[in-house]
Formats: structure tokens, C-alpha cells, sequence
């Protein structure tokens, strides 16, 4: 479940990031939301939905596993 929200994030921040020219920062609601919008969108592909929801989990798996390993050394 931590991956998925993690990677639901890295995808609003860089679909904000594409298409806002601002520098200020999104609000983080804003962001898991346009993220979530976007999974959503993609998840109806029938093959493509899945493959893009496993790569988007593991990511974000792994990026808490590399927040958790930096905590500790």
C-alpha cells in the first residue's frame, strides 16, 4: 500500500511539474490527486493499465525502501 501511494505522488509531481511553468510548489493533496486521476485514467487500458500499475507500486516501494536505508546509515 506504501508503494502505491508513494508512486501516486511521483506521478502528480511530475504531471504537475509537465504542466505547470510556476515555481511555486503544489499542495500535496493537489498532487496525490492529480496522480490518482491519472493512474485511474491509465489503469482502464486493459494491458497497459496493468503493467503501469506495477511499475508505478514497485517505484514507489522502492523509494521508501531508500528513504528507510538512508534513516539507517
Amino acid at each position: 500500500m506504501a508503494g502505491s501511494a508513494i508512486g501516486t505522488l511521483l506521478v502528480g509531481r511530475f504531471v504537475l511539474d509537465a504542466a505547470s511553468s510556476s515555481a511555486g510548489e503544489p499542495d500535496t493533496l493537489v498532487v496525490a490527486f492529480a496522480g490518482a486521476v491519472v493512474l485511474v485514467a491509465v489503469s482502464l487500458i486493459p494491458i497497459v493499465g496493468g503493467l503501469v500499475n506495477f511499475a508505478v507500486s514497485t517505484t514507489g516501494f522502492g523509494a521508501v525502501l531508500f528513504v528507510l536505508w538512508e534513516r539507517r546509515g
